[in-house]
């Protein structure tokens, strides 16, 4: 899960890298606005945490450029803590604002609401640790890297990655692949699975012995 850390406090802004690295988030981070929107033009962000003061291109006109350029989730952090100043962080976009001080735990804790809001939003994208699959561009990726899958590993895989940890019987990966009710063997699942394997190069999909398989990325 890749976040964008904007702050200008510089010491605060290597606290929350640090925390949000242990978390085992990827963290970009950024002293400025300019920056911070060179960073989202060229990465895929998951999340941003912006700070509403910035110098030179403020906090609002940062996210005023997000959005016209990507939908990613933002959450506002802000000395600015009047009940108009929220109302205006709102109505610019933000998913949440957040008022200085704040603990870091704080932070994290909202950023994964954030993202479990979302996700549940787009239904077509799946993050799982470092795995990403997104069924509208047909893509699957490793952290930075891309995997070419055949249509039916795609599907095979994104129903796995959609419930983590539950054991699917070969029967229901079928229906995943066939929804037609096209008649295929157990054993084409199992070749489908072991492709897989060898193209993620990492053990994510286990085979529970007697049931099927999941996939656990712990």
């Amino acid at each position: 899960m890749k976040i964008l850390i904007v702050e200008d406090e510089i010491k605060f802004l290597e606290i929350l890298k640090l925390y949000f690295e242990k978390e085992g988030f990827k963290v970009f981070t950024s002293d400025n606005g300019e920056k911070a929107i060179e960073i989202v033009l060229n990465n895929e962000i998951d999340c941003i945490i912006l700070d509403r003061m910035l110098p030179g291109i403020s906090g609002d006109d940062v996210l005023k450029k997000v959005r016209e350029i990507k939908n990613i989730p933002v959450l506002m952090l802000t000395a600015k803590g009047s009940d108009q100043d929220k109302i205006e962080g709102l109505l610019l976009g933000s998913d949440d604002y957040v008022v200085k001080p704040v603990t870091p735990y704080e932070i994290i804790l909202r950023v994964r609401a954030i993202l479990k809001r979302t996700s549940s939003i787009n239904l077509d994208r799946i993050i799982y640790k470092d795995l990403e699959l997104d069924r509208k561009y047909f893509l699957v990726k490793i952290g930075e890297e891309k995997i070419d899958l055949t249509k039916a590993e795609f599907e095979i895989l994104y129903k796995l990655a959609q419930n983590p940890k539950v054991v699917f019987t070969r029967d229901q990966l079928i229906d995943a692949i066939t929804p037609d009710g096209t008649i295929i063997s157990d054993r084409t699942i199992d070749t489908h699975i072991k492709n897989i394997r060898k193209k993620l190069r990492k053990d994510y999909i286990k085979t529970v012995f007697g049931l099927g398989y999941k996939i656990d990325l712990d």
